[in-house]
């Protein structure tokens, strides 16, 4: 026999056969799978959005608030300034698309953080600050 010629036995044939009808099928059914997974993340996601409430205090300041988390924004001359920057990313993100819904404009130009605790201070990790509230943050 010669080297240049592979003999593949039937049975290893089957076998390989079977693996590639495997994941051929795989590939037809996950997608499905990841599709139900976002449906179920954007149910969930417009639940949050509905508990999310905001209230206008004056003309030009509102309180956000999803439950005991709350932001309060004023829109100035200068841009918006924001008061405690929320519990998390996602909902801080959530609480910013609001605000410049309500005020229709996106220049934000300062966040003043009333205390140390997460629920104040946890999304905003580049903020630029005074030394000593770098070193307690």
């Amino acid at each position: 026999m010669d080297l240049t010629t592979i003999l593949i036995p039937s049975e290893l044939l089957r076998s390989y056969f079977k693996i590639v009808l495997f994941f051929t099928c795989s590939l037809c059914v996950l997608p499905g799978c990841s599709s139900e997974k976002n449906t179920s993340n954007r149910t969930e996601s417009r639940k949050i959005d509905s508990l999310i409430r905001v209230q206008k205090l004056n003309d030009r300041s509102i309180l956000v608030n999803f439950g005991y988390d709350a932001v309060s924004a004023i829109n100035t001359e200068q841009g918006i300034v924001v008061i405690d920057a929320g519990i998390s990313t996602g909902l801080t993100s959530r609480y910013k698309k609001i605000i410049q819904k309500e005020f229709r404009r996106d220049d934000f130009i300062y966040v003043i953080n009333t205390h140390g605790h997460h629920d104040h201070n946890n999304c905003y990790s580049q903020a630029i600050c005074f030394q000593n509230t770098a070193d307690f943050i």
